[in-house]
């Protein structure tokens, strides 16, 4: 059985401010647990007037979901995503975690996850884990490679 999340259903939220392993983490960058990246393909689906107000743009040139000081999306009220269709593919992937360790990984604090479901069952979820994962790389190696000319 494929997963499927209950949305606004679900009496638990995994929209929202995080604690626990990120406290643990320093982001090199200086970004924000908080956060909520865009990839180009989110802000283009999201670039239309009904959507701005949920929108900004960081520092670091990165657009991001607006998020209160504790970290719940702009987009997420009355307990449920305003959004939904056209939510970040963040938002997209979860349940799941890619960890360098061990692979992917579900959090077993969403109420949908079934222990025991294999690769197959989270198919769209994994496609927008592999996303996110792809945009970082080439975040990071677009970076990697400007400091390379700085050095020249």
């Amino acid at each position: 059985m494929d997963f499927q999340c209950k949305g606004d259903l679900c009496e638990n939220s995994c929209c929202g401010a995080y604690s626990g392993f990120s406290d643990k983490l320093l982001s090199v960058d200086g970004r924000l647990f908080k956060d909520i990246i865009l990839t180009l393909k989110d802000f283009e689906r999201l670039d239309k007037p009904q959507f701005e107000q949920y929108i900004v743009s960081g520092a670091d040139g990165l657009k991001r979901m607006k998020t209160d000081d504790v970290g719940v999306c702009a987009a997420f009220q009355n307990g449920k995503c305003l959004i939904n269709e056209f939510k970040p593919t963040i938002c997209r992937c979860y349940p799941l975690y890619l960890d360098e360790f061990v692979g992917v990984c579900s959090f077993k604090e969403c109420p949908s996850v079934v222990p025991g479901s294999t690769l197959a069952c989270y198919r769209n979820e994994i496609e927008s884990l592999l996303e996110i994962y792809e945009f970082w790389i080439s975040y990071y190696r677009k970076r990697l490679s400007e400091y390379k000319l700085d050095e020249h």
